[in-house]
Order: structure tokens, then C-alpha cells, then sequence
């Protein structure tokens, strides 16, 4: 399994990205986790259907949101990704842009025992699941 963080961007950008990095890679699968505080256009949808490209999107609002909701702990209907990043990133035990400032949050019991929907497919993904 290989993991890149993108630079953000419209979702038409990062899978746009995607298709033009990996084109020639050899990968059994493609997976883009999206944001779902910027709206992904059905073109977009389409085109990355298109690649072979499975989105997943991170509800609420954004990753951070749905850390939140992982961690059962509420997000606010009409919260924004600023609102969710100002909760999780204080809860961190580092940067938020380092792997392992996650780690005293989301040990693998409370990523295992997760009901989250996107959580449990990254996990299927992880596990070579389908």
C-alpha cells in the first residue's frame, strides 16, 4: 500500500492528479479521500469512475470532522473545516501535518471498533478486502 498527501485543491485538481501520477503505476486499486466541504461536480465523479478511482468523502464537513465523529464527540450541524480543525488539531499530540501526532488518539481499538462508514471501507482497503 503506498499513502500521498495531496495539496488540497478542488477535487477536480486532485483527481485530475491522481490519474496523471499513477497512470502507468501498477496499483490493484485507487482511492482519493475528499472533503465534503468543497462539492464534487459528476463530470469529476465520472472521470475518476473513468481511472478506476474509488472517492471516499470525509462527513462531516471535512477529515477532521470526521476524526470528531471517530472519536464520538459532536460536530455541530453547519460547522465549517476551520470549526472541526480547531477541535482536533489542540487534541493532537503534535503537528497535524505529522503521522504520528494521531497515534494517542486513534489507537487500533477505536479505529477497529469504529462504525464510521468511511473508516470501516479504508480498513477493507487496508486489509485487501473488497
Amino acid at each position: 500500500m503506498t499513502v500521498e498527501a495531496e495539496d488540497g485543491g478542488s477535487p477536480a485538481t486532485m483527481i485530475r492528479n491522481v490519474i496523471r501520477k499513477h497512470r502507468h503505476a501498477d496499483y490493484d486499486r485507487r482511492v482519493l479521500v475528499l472533503d465534503e466541504d468543497v462539492s464534487i461536480l459528476e463530470p469529476d465523479i465520472a472521470k475518476a469512475r473513468k481511472a478506476n478511482i474509488e472517492l471516499i468523502i470525509s462527513t462531516p464537513v471535512c477529515l477532521e470532522g470526521m476524526l470528531l465523529r471517530v472519536l464520538e464527540q459532536q460536530v455541530p450541524n453547519g460547522a465549517t473545516a476551520t470549526y472541526c480543525k480547531n477541535q482536533l488539531h489542540p487534541q493532537l499530540s503534535g503537528r497535524e501535518t505529522r503521522r504520528e501526532s494521531y497515534r494517542g488518539l486513534f489507537p487500533k481499538p477505536v479505529i477497529d471498533n469504529t462504525t464510521k462508514e468511511q473508516i470501516v471501507r479504508l480498513r477493507q482497503l487496508m486489509l485487501n478486502a473488497h
